[in-house]
């Protein structure tokens, strides 16, 4: 195959990779730009900015708890770092983000060049990885931080797996695996699950290396559950508003079910918002290839019809260690989607977006090892295809994936606008979520912030009214 044979030092690949990444970003980005944080955000910026708050020194990075009682060390040393260089403002997180989400394309897209030496099925991963509807949250969000590092950790543990398929793997390579996969849990809890299964799976398999030092993951969970513990909170909180150890029931099978849905055929969802009068046309398009594409790769994960792999790389080593890999995908990718279930509330887009790029990895993975040039050009089109049409029906959306975080900044421009005495005033928010506004906090953000915020309508004079009514805003001064 021509994207076989091409010579490419292993400098050129990622820089090509990288490149092509920021191409989709800068025509297909999802989320826009804001002067204002709004929400979890603002109330994390707000913890952070007081006198030994949070992520506000590098010692206590390692040791703060948040404010849901998580502790997040990766996440909060990172958080740490970017507002001592950078600074935390709208335009710097976003910039951080866009660039973090490249990276997390690039490595994608590193990982399948890695396992089949296919030029065009790696570009493929990284040009449509940032296209993803489910990215929508990490492309201007501070807590999409927390998402994009908790994804590119376990994406570089994943690609040390795909280096140990090529040359057998070894005590560095197992090093760099715990190292990984354990600050992807370390920056967010729900991949505490991958330290779990993944000693248990390298058992399974009979790499050839001292199998007792596979289990050295299991302490990262063990030492998470005892800072947990040590704070005096629930180790098994987990996501939204109600506690995992107190809501758990068989609910979770019927939202892993939802959640396949929402990842394979674009339904609706908290932060997934498809224009159906787009993609209604398309949906029965979009499932058709998938199961075409399904079948495909079954039939080559259980070993049908090998003749048709090329005879590149997979050809020189042991093609039970490539499908190892692909079936160590499918096992990450499916925890994973357990547990964006298991939150009895609702299931968010951005808990998807790491299962969504490891299957996209397996897909094109396989592909890229057929020995047929017509037949991978022509499922890697299929893929786009798929991909495509199952995202960009998002794009004209955009409105309903900002609805809040524009409300708040629309607001804010507004108050401060306003011509009013530099004296004390009050605000009443009628009609509003008190989240949306971090309660009340958001006019921090303003020069003239008022004395007192209330959402019931009840303001003293001098009192700024600002009322939601029928998608309007209505802002009235009292004097």
């Amino acid at each position: 195959m021509f994207f076989q044979k091409m010579k490419l030092n292993k400098f050129a690949v990622p820089a090509s990779l990288f490149a092509a990444s920021l191409v989709p970003l800068s025509v297909f980005r999802i989320a826009k730009s804001y002067r204002y944080f709004y929400g979890d955000d603002y109330l994390l910026l707000e913890a952070h900015n007081k006198p030994g708050g949070y992520a506000n020194s590098f010692l206590h990075s390692f040791i703060d708890i948040d404010m849901q009682g998580k502790w997040r060390p990766v996440f909060t040393f990172v958080l740490y770092a970017v507002s001592k260089i950078f600074g935390l403002n709208t335009s710097t997180v976003m910039i951080v983000l866009l660039l973090l989400i490249s990276v997390v394309a690039t490595v994608s897209g590193l990982i399948v060049y890695r396992l089949n030496g296919n030029f065009l099925a790696a570009l493929i991963v990284a040009v449509i990885v940032p296209m993803s509807r489910f990215s929508w949250y990490a492309q201007n969000r501070i807590h999409g931080l927390l998402e994009l590092m908790a994804i590119l950790f376990m994406l570089l543990g994943c690609l040390t797996y795909a280096r140990a398929v090529n040359t057998g793997f070894t005590g560095r390579h197992l090093f760099l695996l715990n190292l990984f996969f354990s600050l992807a849990a370390l920056t967010h809890e729900r991949y505490l699950i991958v330290c779990i299964v993944t000693p248990l799976w390298l058992v399974l398999t009979n790499w050839n290396y001292k199998k007792s030092t596979y289990f050295i993951l299991w302490g990262t969970t063990v030492i998470y559950i005892a800072v947990e513990l040590l704070s005096q909170n629930n180790p098994l909180r987990g996501g939204g508003e109600e506690e995992f150890s107190r809501t758990y029931g068989l609910w979770i099978l019927d939202h892993f079910v939802l959640a396949l849905k929402k990842l394979l055929v674009g339904t609706d969802g908290n932060s997934i918002y498809p224009n159906h009068q787009i993609f209604g046309p398309l949906r029965i398009a979009v499932v058709l290839i998938l199961c075409v594409v399904v079948y495909f790769c079954v039939r080559k994960v259980i070993g049908l019809n090998n003749a048709e792999f090329a005879d590149s790389k997979i050809a020189n080593r042991d093609r039970n260690k490539f499908y190892s890999f692909i079936y160590f995908q499918l096992l990450i990718s499916g925890c994973l989607i357990l547990m964006a279930s298991t939150v009895k509330s609702r299931i968010e887009g951005r808990w998807l977006f790491g299962s969504e790029i490891l299957l996209l990895i397996v897909v094109c993975s396989i592909i890229g090892v057929l020995r047929e040039k017509r037949l991978t050009v022509l499922y890697l089109c299929l893929i786009v295809f798929a991909y495509v049409a199952n995202n960009i029906c998002n794009l004209n959306n955009i409105d309903k994936f900002e609805v809040n975080r524009a409300e708040v900044n629309n607001i804010l421009l507004q108050v401060s606008s306003m011509d009013k005495p530099l004296a004390a005033y009050n605000v009443t928010l009628i009609g509003f979520n008190g989240w949306v506004f971090a309660y009340g906090s958001v006019f921090n953000q303003i020069e003239h912030p008022p004395n007192n915020i209330s959402f019931d309508g009840n303001c003293d004079t001098p009192c700024l009214q600002i009322k939601e009514d029928n998608g309007n805003t209505i802002v009235t001064w009292q004097s």
